[in-house]
């Protein structure tokens, strides 16, 4: 509406908003500065859309993004296209006056909903106002993804402190005769502990520091993986107060961790720790296992959540979609034309005899709606011979028009009757529907010509209905159902209408062929210039399509994957260094257990079996843990449960194989300590 920006209170950055609400457009600062040059002479500017020209009245900021990814705003004429009352498909956005809450203007709306209920109750006595804040409709969404992000990458930055403050033990712990010199020489034990912070603090910053350049150069790089760059938006790391924060996270925790290895350092027995050679110390490993369980608790959280999420994207995709989408090519062209108009019917006819014509193509054929983008119609239906119903009772169906050769193309099976052709051009309204619609509205009964009204479908259904003379269209066939709206959501009752009775419908032109997209694209472009030159016309294959349309699970699938990958390997780490430790510190006593006539295997098992019990109280608190937060990750999951065992066992086994290969190094090198030069070094 001419308003809309005045609403968000926002200003063009060029020109201004909808002078002329007739045939005036804005564009996004994107397109200005990727068509048009950045050129500040908007009077010399034109865009076309949906064939019909508009001046350019204006260039919106970048930061204006609104509905999302929006290149051109154009006004629309709310006396004609709002009619059809069971058409809901626009959305009022509106500022609320200061001082009012949004709980005041719900009860406002409210009344205005009630009033529109009684005056309108055939198409929209089920109708109900509902205010909700624009940012929260916007983002709420995305909230529970980025908790989950945020909680894996808590987890992963605990698992790295762990590790910290492993190694930091052990570096103490080889100090101890160094700290204790300091001790007898004068130092406090708060000195000592400062600068052992100091220390940790040093190696902190650089770490956040590194981290930081590596995440920043990491987003800019990544824009070229498919994966990440088929996202509705791409990631940027430019806030400098994200940078801020981050490292003075890194610092922070890195501190908190230093601080119990400093204490522990800085807790001495000067003659004790004067006596004992520099590496040697009889420390407790009470601290460093409960350190290494800990980080197998929580890499054991974060690969549960990894393999459910991933299972569920396999099953997600591996769903039968009702249509082959192999080999199958969109073009986007609509010729230009205006409602009604003849002469745009005849150009989609003629795009499509070139198109069918082109070398490699197997057929082709036209429709209103591309599976998994979000568009098509939908609506109340009335069924000749059924009770009338209103609100939620009236059926409902979501609506697609396709050419003839539609299913064919898109490899749609026909159940009964026959396809759109010809015979519907200038004829009796047809309509051909799935088998969801026929299941759930003729139940046991066969659908075929049947009789079928839409009263929002079109100005001419709404007119008729309004005077109760529905204009009916007969069932002339059946075909499969499809999942053409999101792999999680199943086959929704469908009516497909004939597009060669409405001329009006912006159309995709559907190409099969025996060859790849990219040789398509010449061909299919030159034809769709040869029938409509004053029109961009766009390829695409359907599979990037719908590749796009799970690009976000399957982002956040590959993040839960990449976090948890990042927990196993530091708890590898953090195994294999407490082994190792382990080792070194008993070499003695192996030593004399081994001359004492202790075998290589006794050793062995001795070495691993207590880095085994430190994984298995670990394994089990983290299988524990997410067994328990089944139900937070359970809305991220299709086809299988948060609580799947296979998973739990899957799991346990590749941490218990990981903990055993860890350990098993530094068990081996023990089992072949020479017991004289073990003896010999004491």
């Amino acid at each position: 509406t001419p308003d809309f920006f005045a609403v968000f209170g926002t200003a063009p950055l060029l020109g201004s908003g909808f002078p002329d609400a007739s045939s005036s457009a804005v564009i996004s600062e994107r397109l200005w500065r990727s068509r048009y040059s950045a050129s500040t002479d908007l009077s010399a500017m034109k865009v076309l859309v949906s064939g019909r020209p508009y001046a350019i009245a204006g260039v919106m900021p970048e930061s204006f993004d609104f509905p999302h990814t929006t290149d051109v705003w154009v006004p629309i004429d709310l006396a004609t296209d709002t009619r059809a009352r069971s058409a809901h498909n626009y959305w009022i956005v509106g500022d609320v006056k200061r001082g009012t809450s949004l709980l005041a203007a719900q009860a406002d709306l409210a009344t205005v909903a009630a009033r529109i209920a009684a005056d309108n109750p055939t198409e929209n006595g089920h109708v109900r106002a509902k205010v909700v804040d624009l940012q929260e409709s916007l983002t709420g969404a995305v909230k529970p993804t980025l908790v989950l992000l945020t909680v894996m990458a808590g987890l992963v930055l605990l698992i790295a402190c762990g590790n910290v403050a492993n190694l930091l033990l052990v570096r103490s712990s080889g100090r101890r005769r160094e700290i204790a010199v300091r001790a007898a020489l004068g130092a406090e034990r708060q000195r000592l502990i400062r600068q052992l912070l100091t220390e940790s603090a040093v190696l902190a910053f650089g770490g956040a520091l590194l981290g930081v350049v590596l995440a920043v150069a990491s987003a800019r790089a990544s824009r070229a993986v498919p994966l990440i760059a088929a996202l509705p938006v791409p990631p940027r790391i430019v806030d400098p107060w994200v940078r801020a924060f981050t490292l003075s996270l890194a610092v922070g925790t890195a501190l908190d961790f230093g601080l119990a290895p400093a204490l522990q350092a800085s807790r001495i027995e000067l003659v004790e720790s004067l006596k004992q050679a520099g590496g040697r110390t009889t420390t407790s490993h009470g601290l460093r296992g409960a350190l290494v369980s800990a980080q197998v608790a929580l890499a054991a959280l974060l690969l549960v959540g990894a393999t459910l999420t991933a299972r569920s994207i396999l099953r997600l995709q591996g769903e039968q979609l009702g249509f082959d989408a192999a080999r199958l090519t969109l073009l986007y062209a609509n010729p230009p034309g205006t409602v009604r108009d003849d002469a745009r019917r005849e150009a989609v006819n003629q795009l499509l005899d070139r198109v069918r014509a082109l070398p490699g193509v197997t057929s082709a054929a036209a429709s209103d709606v591309v599976p998994f983008t979000g568009g098509g119609s939908n609506g109340g239906v009335m069924i000749e011979g059924q009770p009338a119903a209103t609100g939620k009772a009236q059926p409902h169906a979501a609506w697609r028009m396709v050419s003839g050769g539609y299913f064919a193309t898109l490899g749609i099976p026909l159940r009964h009757g026959r396809d759109f052709g010809e015979v519907d051009r200038g004829g009796p309204r047809t309509i051909i529907i799935n088998e969801a619609m026929a299941r759930l509205y003729w139940p046991g009964q066969d659908p075929m010509g049947a009789l079928v009204a839409a009263p929002g479908l079109d100005e001419e259904e709404y007119v008729a209905h309004q005077k109760g003379e529905e204009i009916w269209m007969t069932v002339v066939g059946v075909v499969g159902d499809t999942r053409d709206v999101g792999f999680s959501l199943p086959p929704q009752p469908t009516i497909y209408f004939p597009l060669i009775q409405d001329p009006n419908t912006d159309a995709t032109i559907f190409v099969r062929s025996s060859i790849p997209t990219a040789s398509l694209r010449t061909p299919l472009l030159a034809a769709a210039s040869a029938v409509s030159p004053e029109v961009p016309a766009r390829v695409q294959a359907l599979k990037e399509t719908m590749t796009r349309s799970v690009s976000t699970p399957r982002f956040r699938a590959f993040l839960i994957g990449l976090f948890a990958s990042l927990a196993l390997v530091l708890a590898t780490i953090g195994i294999y260094g407490v082994a190792a430790y382990v080792t070194a510190q008993r070499t003695s006593e192996i030593g004399i257990r081994m001359a004492l006539g202790a075998r290589g295997s006794q050793v062995l098992l001795s070495v691993v079996g207590r880095v085994v019990k430190y994984v298995a109280i670990g394994l089990a608190l983290g299988l524990a843990a997410a067994a328990a937060s089944t139900r937070f990750i359970a809305q991220f999951l299709y086809g299988i449960t948060a609580s799947d065992l296979s998973t739990y066992a899957f799991v346990g086994a590749v941490l218990a194989f990981v903990s055993l290969a860890s350990a098993y190094g530094p068990a081996r090198r023990a089992a072949r300590i020479d017991p004289m030069k073990a003896l010999r070094s004491e």
